[in-house]
């Protein structure tokens, strides 16, 4: 057999800077030979097959032409000639000589403008020119940026994340249509200056982790949920969440200044009622974006709410609070209308004020829902009731009942006659009006009862003017307290009582208008 030599596929330069003129047109050039130097060029994509004989040809942009050629064909002991054709070019990017770095490859902040650098070489190691990239970022969603040229075969490259997450960066170099991963290696990638320091480890060639943490909080974009929001109920621990977001929704980390306030909306004017202390609402951070809010309040009706971040209106505040009163409280009913005398055939105006445990009157939410209101409300009109049965819930304790006497009951309607108290600019909340009228003109004991109990405290000041028949809650609570020490010592309260609390006849006296 003939002992071919191998052909070889393998690319190499000489670099002639060195060589002066002097060296080229006198020939000798002996100084020179140690400094000049054969260096392998690496050849990316699918190499050329190994040959013998091809012709090369460089032009002045530094492509490097390849074609034709020999190739030993083992089977025919013979030389095959090639007819391809193949073009380097010499001074695009290399993808083992580039590499890439700035903070923005690893971290980025939701809605912040970011960037990294990229530096490109060629195979000679010189600064790359008019390198053509692919960068993908993907990750909960996809950016494909374009960096440009700042120069020297650098380049930048600019993103602007809007949602948090992992993301992997993948930047790409084309090189004469061929596409490849960056492979260079930075010493520093986190800086913004270029530190290459060679190819990498073929290990650390891939595509980089990149995260982006959202943005500031945004008052306007952070939410608040829960009922609690915008209906309470006097008494009952409220509660609602906040959750923290940026101007792109991402959840935030926590962390934030946030404080939650109520205050009464005087619903005649719908400004605050400046003498009232507002009431603030706990926040707890659970240090995930989100926020626990509770609240008491103890006095009903209509607030403004609002929540604040840092001092800002937020989370779709300021919103109207309606805090409902509480189940009524039988022992805070108080009665006051024409209670001591009346005439006979002619009606008489009793008033029933039911209130809930902290003092409200008990609201009625819409009022054209409750056109009877809530509470069962009876009157007995007794000639006898037997003195240690006066608390009975039985018909008169026990004794004897008024049969001929007219009664009806109505709900929301004042001594005015109207359905607004003009004192609050809202219905009469709990009111209820007991219009009697006795035909036989004889003494009775007027008799309340609310939900089956017996009303103690009465007040007769009827002959007031409208806006003041009703004594108010301080009278009220006042004889509510006596009428408790009382019922603790074993006495019964059977009189009524003026607007001063001063003891009247337990009797109502009906009077014959005709005097006969």
């Amino acid at each position: 057999t003939t002992n071919v030599p191998t052909s070889l596929d393998d690319l190499w330069y000489l670099d002639l800077g060195p060589i002066d003129s002097f060296c080229i047109k006198e020939g000798s050039c002996s100084a020179f030979y140690p400094s000049l130097t054969w260096t392998q060029i690496e050849v990316p994509g699918s190499k050329p097959d190994s040959r013998w004989g091809a012709g090369l040809m460089i032009d002045a942009s530094d492509q490097l032409y390849l074609t034709g050629g020999a190739k030993y064909n083992t089977a025919t002991q013979a030389y095959n000639s090639l007819q391809d054709f193949f073009v380097f070019r010499l001074r695009d990017p290399y993808y083992r000589y580039c590499s890439a770095t700035g903070s923005g490859l690893k971290n980025a902040v939701a809605g912040q403008a970011t960037y990294f650098l990229i530096q490109c070489r060629d195979v000679f190691l010189e600064p790359a020119n008019g390198a053509s990239f692919e960068v993908d970022i993907s990750g909960p969603i996809s950016m494909t940026p374009k960096p440009y040229s700042v120069g020297n075969g650098l380049y930048r490259c600019d993103y602007t994340a809007v949602r948090i997450g992992a993301y992997k960066v993948s930047i790409r170099v084309g090189r004469g249509g061929q596409v490849d991963l960056i492979a260079g290696a930075d010493s520093n990638p986190d800086n913004d200056v270029h530190e290459f320091t060679g190819p990498a480890p073929a290990a650390d060639v891939k595509a980089l982790d990149l995260t982006v943490t959202p943005g500031l909080t945004s008052a306007v974009h952070s939410v608040a949920t829960g009922e609690f929001i915008t209906l309470s109920t006097a008494g009952v621990v409220g509660s609602f969440v906040i959750t923290c977001q940026d101007s792109f929704l991402n959840r935030r980390p926590g962390g934030d200044s946030i404080s939650n306030l109520m205050q009464l909306i005087d619903v005649r004017t719908n400004e605050l009622f400046e003498d009232v202390e507002p009431v603030t609402g706990n926040v707890n951070d659970n240090s995930d974006g989100s926020y626990d809010v509770s609240y008491g309040i103890t006095r009903s009706g209509r607030y403004r709410l609002s929540v604040q971040f840092s001092g800002t209106l937020g989370a779709g505040t300021p919103v109207t609070l309606q805090v409902r009163s509480a189940p009524a409280d039988i022992s805070k009913t108080y009665v006051y209308g024409q209670l001591l005398t009346v005439d006979a055939g002619f009606p008489s105006l009793i008033y029933v004020q039911t209130r809930d445990s902290f003092g409200n009157n008990i609201l009625t939410e819409p009022i054209e829902d409750f056109p009877l209101g809530t509470e069962n409300i009876e009157f007995e009109l007794c000639i006898s009731v037997p003195d240690d049965s006066f608390r009975s819930s039985d018909v008169c304790g026990g004794g004897v009942e008024e049969l001929a006497v007219g009664k009806e009951v109505k709900y929301n309607e004042g001594p005015d006659g109207l359905s607004v108290n003009a004192k609050t600019g809202t219905p009469y909340y709990g009111l209820y009006l007991i219009t009697m009228n006795p035909f036989n003109p004889i003494a009775y004991i007027p008799r309340i009862k609310h939900n089956g109990e017996y009303v103690p405290c009465m007040f007769d000041l009827h002959t007031l003017p409208p806006d003041q028949q009703d004594p108010g809650p301080d009278a009220a609570n006042a004889c509510i307290a006596e009428e408790a020490v009382e019922a603790a010592a074993g006495t019964v309260r059977r009189a009524a009582y003026r607007w001063q609390q001063e003891p009247v006849p337990s009797k109502m006296v009906v009077h014959d208008p005709s005097g006969t």
